[in-house]
């Protein structure tokens, strides 16, 4: 049986090209007649490497960088349209609690830091200032010292309330609080 090493036959109205790796595309026209001819793939001979006579076929296009190929364009705008909004969060029953847990303890630290800073704003201001009792002292006097510019009665009540005090007396040795000037 006679071997044919000539060019393949091909169908006038189709033409193939070689894609590499062995990959064809078919290119048909439209034939005028009534009767169209069956499609047919044609593959082309691959060329073994050593035995080229022929200038090698290119397997890849030149690609500028930077530039990106119509592959890579059409891939990205297929991979956009592909994609679905974020599905929901849903929390088990143990994460709804671990939830109200946590929102449950940042309300209650946020109440007690509220309080306190309220508190600090009620309390008077202490003065560093003490004295002790010495003999011949009465609250008078330790007042007249404490703040001359203002009125004995003033000063001493505010000594008797800054030390706890339910009457004016005093005794020899007892540290007592003073108002601030």
């Amino acid at each position: 049986m006679p071997v044919d090493f000539g060019p393949p036959r091909v169908d006038p109205f189709e033409q193939a090209i070689e894609l590499g790796a062995g990959r064809v595309r078919r290119l048909r026209s439209v034939p005028s007649g009534p009767a169209a001819p069956a499609p047919v793939q044609v593959r082309l001979p691959r060329q073994r490497a050593g035995n080229c006579t022929t200038a090698p076929v290119r397997r890849r296009p030149v690609r500028r960088p930077g530039v990106p190929s119509a592959a890579v364009a059409s891939e990205v705008a297929r991979r956009v349209s592909d994609r679905r909004p974020a599905p929901r969060l849903r929390l088990t029953r143990r994460g709804r609690a671990l939830v109200r847990t946590v929102v449950l303890v940042a309300l209650a630290i946020a109440a007690i830091a509220i309080a306190v800073s309220s508190r600090a704003d009620d309390v008077t201001p202490v003065s560093s200032r003490s004295m002790v009792v010495t003999e011949h002292d009465t609250l008078w006097t330790i007042a007249e010292e404490a703040s001359p510019s203002r009125p004995r009665s003033e000063t001493m009540a505010k000594i008797r309330e800054l030390n706890h005090m339910p009457d004016a007396t005093v005794h020899v040795g007892q540290r007592l609080l003073l108002p601030a000037p």
